[in-house]
């Protein structure tokens, strides 16, 4: 596996989990390993998962874009 695709797997990991954890909590289920989140003061714990789905994302823009082959189209 390379770099690229280990991060890219990393950030999935990170959108995914955040995604279907603030979607669960909307159902009244938990994650049990983010719990601890649901237990922080006020919407904190909401941030973070806010904070992990776009860590994802831009995880994995970052590590499937070619920066070597990007083109400057100044017009």
């Amino acid at each position: 596996m390379s770099k690229k695709d280990l991060y890219t797997t990393i950030g999935f990991l990170l959108f995914t989990g955040g995604l279907t954890s603030i979607i669960l909590n909307i159902v009244g289920v938990e994650w049990t390993l983010l719990t601890w989140m649901n237990n922080l003061a006020g919407h904190i714990g909401f941030l973070l998962k806010l904070i992990m789905i776009m860590g994802g994302l831009i995880m994995i823009y970052f590590h499937q874009v070619d920066w070597r082959n990007v083109e400057d189209n100044n017009d």
